[in-house]
């Protein structure tokens, strides 16, 4: 005995599938002649979308279209172009800041060896008053010592060398020094002057130190840097504060 199949449980290539609201036409069967699924399957995404009645369905497909750019060959181009020019601004400002400061420099002149002879006296006599110690400076041209300062009740004699420079400490290259008339000193001060900002770099060595610096050529006596530095740290007066 053949078993009874519920037709309706299987439907035929021929019948359409629906849904609530929606008829799907086979492929290739439509009442208008078309394709049925297309159009129907517009309809749906165009429901889903929360689109009306009116809208067009080539809108409601692109609205879900992910955001693709049109050209990215271009703009990635272009954001390297951008990036060239931004790397050229920054050289050219480099270069214009370099050419500035050449000026300045150009137009920058060392003072007088008794100029800046005197604004290493003053410096230095600023600097042992910011440390608390009394000081002061010999009238110019009397004899005797640059700076006489008080250390403990004590009078300390101190003869300061300064040299100048417009680019960098090695243009210096000596500091003149006569122990045949300065030599009794209780200590030596050389400066360093940078005259772009006037700022002054002090080594401070004793009458001992200097002496053991001191090279005679052509008749005249030098102390220099490379050997000063070597003895004394830069701004460190702590010999003489070792006094007190």
């Amino acid at each position: 005995m053949k078993k009874c199949r519920d037709k309706r449980s299987r439907p035929s290539a021929s019948s359409p599938l629906t849904l609530p609201g929606f008829r799907f036409l086979p492929a290739g069967k439509s009442s208008s002649g078309d394709i049925g699924f297309v159009p129907n399957f517009l309809r749906l995404c165009r429901s889903l979308s929360g689109a009306t009645a009116g809208s067009s369905p080539v809108q409601d497909i692109t609205w879900h279209r992910p955001l693709i750019r049109s050209d990215p060959a271009g703009q990635l181009a272009q954001e390297v172009q951008a990036l060239d020019h931004s790397q050229r601004a920054i050289e050219l400002e480099h270069s214009r800041r370099l050419r500035c400061r050449k000026m300045e420099l150009n137009a920058l002149q060392k003072l007088s060896h008794q100029q800046a002879g005197t604004l290493g006296e003053l410096l230095a006599l600023a600097k042992l008053n910011t440390l608390g110690l009394a000081a002061y400076i010999s009238p110019e041209g009397a004899p005797g010592h640059d700076l006489i300062v008080v250390v403990h009740g004590e009078a300390k004699s101190i003869e300061v060398k300064t040299r100048q420079f417009l680019e960098r400490p090695t243009e210096i290259t000596r500091w003149p020094v006569d122990l045949g008339t300065k030599g009794e000193a209780d200590f030596f001060l050389f400066v360093e002057l940078d005259l772009r900002t006037i700022t002054p770099t002090f080594f401070l060595l004793t009458n001992a130190q200097a002496r053991e610096t001191h090279r005679i050529s052509s008749g005249m006596g030098n102390c220099y840097p490379a050997h000063v530095r070597k003895l004394a740290k830069a701004n460190d007066l702590s010999p003489l504060l070792a006094v007190i």
